[in-house]
């Protein structure tokens, strides 16, 4: 009997060494409580778009980045307001001559908005650029065959990207490729 009784005390003395105590078990309920608050959702006027319309690699080695801008020129259609734009020289020659070759990201409060720009903004006659390009919809215009002036332009969530370039290999290929690169940089930082 005594070693059974021996063998209780021991086990008693044991695990009740080894319980949690309950400042621990407060602590592990805590620690498994799913947060009440949501974390907070980023402004899309405060998103960062420096880094998304050139990156080395986008186009030829001939093309190159400019001066980023903070304005364009041309009016968004009415009441439309973007809340966050960003206008980047990208090009083959960055000197004055060229000053209309860029890439433009506007963000929008709603894809109905970046949609209806686009609509507004794209020639009637554009061609529709082929499926699997950049975008949910999207569009190419060649205005120059010699000179290779083009217009690139789609439309990704809330987001208006053209995009406008001369040179003489410009073709829809590169134009939809570069496309592509942007989309594809701009597709986490606004798409939910």
């Amino acid at each position: 009997m005594r070693p059974i009784l021996l063998f209780i005390c021991l086990f008693i003395v044991f695990f009740t060494g080894c319980s949690p105590s309950p400042s621990d078990i407060q602590t592990a309920i805590a620690q498994t409580k799913i947060p009440t608050t949501a974390p907070t959702k980023v402004s899309i006027a405060d998103i960062n778009l420096d880094t998304v319309p050139f990156q080395a690699g986008d186009l030829p080695n001939q093309y190159k980045s400019g001066q980023i801008h903070y304005e364009w020129t041309l009016e968004f259609p009415q009441p439309i307001k973007a809340s966050n734009v960003i206008i980047q020289k990208v090009g083959w020659d960055l000197s004055e001559d060229f000053k209309d070759d860029y890439v433009m990201i506007a963000l929008f409060k709603s894809n109905g908005d970046a949609q209806e720009t686009f609509r507004l903004l794209t020639p009637v006659d554009i061609k529709t650029a082929n499926p699997g390009t950049a975008g949910e919809q999207s569009n190419y215009l060649l205005v120059n065959k010699f000179s290779g002036d083009g217009f690139y332009s789609f439309v990704r969530c809330n987001a208006f990207v053209l995009i406008r370039m001369t040179g003489a290999d410009m073709s829809e290929r590169l134009m939809s490729s570069y496309g592509k690169r942007i989309d594809k940089r701009l597709r986490p930082l606004i798409c939910s």
